[in-house]
């Protein structure tokens, strides 16, 4: 900062300073204060006092005004918490991995001979289904926002296949279709039953 800076913030404090004890002075001749000279008296001291305090209760928030904290229904606390996890793609996507992936390749890895091909072909015809079922009835729980786990079990069906097996066969692409039908189907049924029992009972 240069001098002439300096004397330049120096002036205009000392005109700060000159306007705040004008309006001070106005204050206090309007609160009856006089004469001047009885002014830093005990009068005198107990209207700074009360001045400075409803300078402070100005600026503390008005409590009783303020608005409350909206409170959630009970359905929507229950539902917060268990959403979050219902809804990330990464634990899902994991489920699906081992359902579609993981199983078929311990089976085929522990399993010997032609039980190795039936415990493979229950997945195919029981547990790849059911889970199908059950991954339409939670995406049917907000339809909007978890339709893409529907798309889940046919892909990593059909990529534990081709790590598996191969792909050259077409039955199995109409497999990974029926599980996609599969999961959509229980995704509606689910929505519909959702929708059914929230709506109000007519009186």
């Amino acid at each position: 900062m240069g001098f002439f800076d300096f004397l330049k913030s120096k002036k205009n404090k000392a005109a700060a300073e000159a306007e705040k004890a004008e309006v001070l002075e106005l204050e206090v001749d309007a609160a009856g204060i006089d004469p001047p000279e009885t002014r830093y008296t005990e009068e005198y001291r107990e209207f700074l006092e009360n001045r400075e305090a409803a300078e402070r209760n100005a600026a503390l928030p008005d409590e009783e005004n303020a608005p409350a904290p909206k409170e959630l229904p009970r359905r929507e606390k229950k539902r917060g918490k268990r959403d979050p996890e219902m809804k990330r793609p990464v634990f899902w996507a994991a489920v699906s991995a081992f359902v579609m992936i993981a199983l078929p390749w311990l089976f085929r890895s522990l399993i010997q001979g032609y039980l190795a091909f039936a415990a493979i072909f229950s997945l195919f015809f029981v547990l790849n289904p059911i889970y199908s079922a059950v991954v339409g009835v939670f995406a049917g729980r907000d339809m909007k926002a978890l339709w893409y786990l529907l798309l889940l079990p046919p892909l990593f069906f059909l990529a534990g296949i081709g790590l598996v097996f191969t792909l050259s066969e077409r039955v199995f692409f109409l497999y990974a279709a029926l599980y996609l039908a599969l999961g959509a189907a229980a995704m509606l049924i689910s929505s519909a039953i959702r929708k059914h029992v929230r709506r109000p009972a007519d009186p």
